[in-house]
C-alpha cells in the first residue's frame, strides 16, 4: 500500500475533530485525544514500524523477559540507593551513531557535551534498544541505563493487571467519529475502542512506574527524544502528575503536516498531560508550527539541531575517501524506498558521481531486501550503503556535493551545511517547495532526466558551511538549567 497524502488527512481531521467532543474521551481523567490522533494518523499514512522476522520473535520474547528482570532490578536499585539526578533523558538506540569507535546518542550526548560536564554529572539517559541491540561500546556509558527489557516486562504486567482491574474508559461518540472520518477519507480505519484500551492500558502502567521512579530520584526536568512512543506518553503523564517539565527533542524538522506536531482544533485550558510542555525544534518553521497551537502550556524552544552543532564544534575524523563528487541519498521507510526513477538515475550517473545511500533507522532490518532491489538494476557495487548509513550524517554532508531524497528532514541539515538538495517525490514538493523556504533551498524533480540534469547543475554549487557560535552554547545551557 502506498503512503497516502498528509495534507488530505489533516484537512479532513481538523474538520471532523471540530465536530466531535474529542476532549471527553478519557480514562482516569486523562484526555486521550493526542494519543488517538497520533495512532489514527499513522494508520492512515501507512507509516511503517520496525519489522522483525517471524523466526526471531519467539527467541526475542525470551531474551526480553530475561533482560527485563535484570533492567527492572537495576532501575529500582537506582531509584532506591543511587545518587539523585536532576535531568533524565529518554531515548532509543536507533539515535546512536558510531563516532571514533564509540556509540554516541546524537541528541542526548551532544546536548550533554555542549552544556558542560556539571550537567552530565547530574543526568541519566534511559535508553530503549533496537531489535535487542544497544550499540556498544557507548560514549560515556556511566550515564546510560538500558530499559528495553524493562519496558517489555512492564507491558506484560499491564496485560495481567488490566484483566483484574479494568480501567473505566469514556469513549462516547468515538465509533461515530471513526466512521465519519473513514467515510471522508474513503478508507476503513481500524483503530477502534478495543485497540485504544489495549494500547493505553500499557501507558497507564508505565506512567505509574515512571511516577514512582521520578519521585524517588528527585528528577526536575525530563528530555524525551521523539516523545510519541508508549513509554514517552507515559513519561509525559508522570511528569505532569509531579509538576516536572517535559521537553521533546525533535529528531528532525517537523512540518505542519506531521501527525504529532500539527495544530489541534481543541486543547484544554491546562494543556494535554500526554504531551510535553516544551518542544525543542530545529528551525523557525517548526517553531511557528508549535506556536500555531496558541497555547501557553505547550511552547517551542528554538534549540536547532544539537547533533549538527556538536559536529560543527568538534573535529570529527572519518574513514570515507571519495574520488568523485558524492551524491548522498537519504531514504524513507516506504513500500518503495528505492523507486525506479532513482535507480535509473544512479545507473546513468555512477560513472561520474559516488552514490551513498543512507538508511532510515526503521530500515536497518530490511538491509537484505534493499540489496536485492539494487541487484535487479545491477547497482550493488555502484553504491555505498554501509558507510552511508553508519558514518555520522554531518561528516557525510561535509563531503557531499548534492543531497537527494524522496523527502526527509535531512534537507534542512544539508541546507545548514551548504549542500543543495533534490526531492524526488510529490510529498517532498508539498513539504518544501513553498514560499516559506528560500528559492534555492530544495529542488523538485519528476523524472530521471530531470534528476540527472539537476544533479549536474547543483554539483558545483555547494556553499560555505556555517560554523558553531559561542552564543548558541549559552542559549542552550540557559534553557537546560532554567
Amino acid at each position: 500500500m502506498a503512503q497516502r497524502g498528509k495534507q488530505e488527512l489533516f484537512d479532513v481531521l481538523l474538520q471532523v475533530e471540530a465536530c466531535f467532543d474529542v476532549l471527553s474521551w478519557q480514562v482516569r481523567g486523562i484526555m486521550l485525544w493526542p494519543f488517538i490522533r497520533h495512532k489514527i494518523s499513522y494508520e492512515y499514512l501507512n507509516i511503517k514500524q520496525i519489522s522483525i522476522p517471524a523466526s526471531r520473535r519467539i527467541l526475542r520474547k525470551f531474551v526480553l523477559v530475561w533482560k527485563g528482570f535484570y533492567e527492572l532490578f537495576r532501575l529500582i536499585m537506582c531509584a532506591l540507593f543511587a545518587r539523585e539526578n536532576e535531568y533524565l533523558f529518554l531515548s532509543k538506540a536507533t539515535y546512536r551513531t558510531y563516532l571514533e569507535g564509540k556509540s554516541m546518542d546524537r541528541f542526548c550526548d551532544s546536548l550533554l557535551e555542549l552544556t558542560g560536564g556539571d550537567v552530565r554529572k547530574k543526568s541519566i539517559i534511559l535508553e530503549s534498544g533496537s531489535d535487542l541491540q544497544y550499540r556498544k561500546p557507548r560514549f560515556n556509558p556511566q550515564t546510560v541505563m538500558g530499559i528495553q527489557g524493562a519496558l517489555y516486562l512492564l507491558g506484560i504486567f499491564a496485560g495481567l493487571k488490566t484483566r483484574i482491574y479494568k480501567p473505566a474508559y469514556s469513549l462516547q461518540g468515538y465509533a461515530d467519529f471513526q466512521r465519519t472520518l473513514s467515510e471522508k477519507l474513503d478508507v476503513q480505519l481500524g483503530f477502534n475502542e478495543t485497540s485504544i484500551q489495549k494500547q493505553f492500558n500499557r501507558i497507564l502502567v508505565l506512567a505509574d512506574f515512571w511516577t514512582w521512579y521520578l519521585r524517588r530520584t528527585k528528577i526536575r526536568k525530563v528530555f524525551l527524544v521523539c516523545f510519541h512512543e508508549e513509554y514517552g506518553y507515559a513519561m509525559c503523564l508522570a511528569g505532569a502528575r509531579l509538576g516536572i517539565d517535559s521537553i521533546d527533542i525533535q529528531h528532525g524538522v517537523e512540518g505542519k503536516f506531521h501527525p504529532v506536531y500539527s495544530p489541534y482544533a481543541k486543547i484544554p485550558a491546562n494543556g494535554f498531560e500526554l504531551l510535553p510542555k516544551n518542544f525543542w525544534v530545529w528551525d523557525h518553521i517548526s517553531f511557528e508550527n508549535i506556536e500555531a497551537w496558541k497555547h501557553p502550556f505547550h511552547k517551542p524552544f528554538l534549540g536547532k539541531n544539537v547533533w549538527l552543532k556538536y559536529c560543527q564544534f568538534t573535529d570529527i575524523k572519518t574513514s570515507v575517501v571519495i574520488g568523485k563528487p558524492m551524491v548522498l541519498f537519504s531514504m524513507q521507510p516506504l513500500d518503495d524506498p528505492l523507486p525506479d526513477m532513482l535507480l535509473r538515475t544512479i545507473q546513468k550517473t555512477c560513472d561520474r558521481y559516488e552514490w551513498f545511500l543512507r538508511l532510515h533507522p526503521r530500515q536497518f532490518s530490511e538491509h537484505g531486501q534493499l540489496l536485492e532491489r539494487l541487484d535487479k538494476f545491477g547497482l550493488r557495487n555502484d553504491v555505498e550503503i554501509t558507510k552511508g548509513s553508519q558514518e555520522p550524517l554531518p561528516v557525510l554532508l561535509r563531503l557531499a556535493a548534492v543531497h537527494a531524497t524522496l523527502w526527509s528532514s535531512v534537507v534542512f541539515e544539508a541546507y545548514d551545511m551548504g549542500v543543495p538538495s533534490i526531492v524526488m517525490h510529490p510529498t517532498g514538493r508539498l513539504m518544501y517547495s513553498t514560499a516559506e523556504y528560500e528559492e534555492d533551498f530544495v529542488h523538485y524533480v519528476a523524472s530521471t532526466e530531470q534528476a540527472i540534469e539537476m544533479i549536474d547543475s547543483l554539483s558545483s554549487k555547494k556553499k560555505t558551511q556555517n560554523e558553531g557560535d559561542q552564543e548558541y552554547l549559552g542559549d542552550i545551557r540557559k534553557f537546560v538549567l532554567s
